[in-house]
């Protein structure tokens, strides 16, 4: 089985999505297209929300949107969503990344890590690269 982790957060950032309200949009659109995209391979996608400071999102409306999406089936498994806490350290993508990886290393073969803001829209994405570390022996694209 694979994974594809993609990171978020619902603070305000320097570049789109930025705030509460226009990252629910972006990451509900997100995942309706990756639901029904083949990656090319069984594999289920990651959700990492970095929670945001309560400034941003007093409510905590952020966390239960995405963990509405927790087990929401796709074409090639299923949505998993971590909420990882504010105070859990510095390190952006990079910690939310080291965040999942360490709760599923044991799960998963092969991971894909992408940020909430940078697009997927290869089909079958996720074979290609798995064949590339094959075909080319590298350790990560």
């Amino acid at each position: 089985m694979n994974c594809t982790v993609i990171s978020t957060y619902f603070g305000e950032r320097r570049t789109e999505p930025s705030g509460l309200s226009n990252t629910k949009d972006y990451i509900y659109d997100l995942l309706q297209f990756l639901r029904k995209l083949d990656s090319g391979v069984d594999s289920d996608i990651i959700l990492v929300n970095h929670e945001c400071d309560e400034k941003y999102d007093p409510e905590r409306e952020s966390v239960r949107f995405v963990s509405s999406f927790d087990g929401v089936k796709t074409i090639n498994g299923e949505i998993k969503v971590l909420n990882r806490p504010r105070n859990s350290g510095m390190g952006a993508s990079f910690k939310s990344f080291d965040y999942a990886f360490k709760k599923f290393k044991d799960q998963y073969d092969y991971w894909f890590f992408i940020e909430d803001d940078v697009g997927i829209s290869l089909s079958k994405y996720f074979l290609y690269s798995i064949n590339q570390l094959q075909e080319e022996n590298v350790a990560f694209i």
